[in-house]
């Protein structure tokens, strides 16, 4: 089993969240949706999966999109419902159901780009973490 969380920082953690966002969220709108997912690839892209940056900052980022007033308000209230450990699987549960089962949902993550791949691996380590490694996780998200 893996103990180390390095992976999932408040960073990829946070991506994710806006992934499911942009799948979830009927608030949105299609146009807008497409512009978030945009957003996340670029940043993936972008970013080594050990760079990590602030919570604060990805706020910050967000608020230039359209809408990103709202999807910032979303992330921020995503990120406070994980107030325990059980919600923390849940999302991860649901982030994979999201990669897993594309039929119908837009914006479609076309299987094996970064994107695909990104989220495949944050829910491929966290399902490897043993519960230290899960603790760990969880800290970074709460703190």
């Amino acid at each position: 089993m893996l103990t180390s969380s390095c992976d999932l920082n408040i960073t990829n953690i946070c991506y994710c969240m806006l992934v499911n966002i942009a799948h979830s969220n009927a608030e949105i709108s299609i146009e807008n949706r497409n512009t978030l997912i945009k957003y996340v690839t670029k940043e993936v892209i972008a970013k080594p999966l050990l760079y990590s940056k602030s919570f604060h900052q990805i706020l910050f980022d967000l608020e230039k999109l359209p809408e990103g007033k709202m999807l910032s308000q979303l992330l921020n209230t995503n990120i406070n419902a994980i107030n325990e450990i059980d919600p923390l699987f849940v999302f991860m549960n649901q982030l994979m159901k999201t990669v897993k089962e594309q039929k119908g949902v837009f914006p479609a993550i076309e299987e094996n780009t970064i994107l695909d791949l990104f989220i495949r691996k944050c829910c491929l380590s966290f399902n490897k973490l043993d519960f230290s490694g899960i603790i760990s996780v969880y800290e970074h998200i709460v703190l």
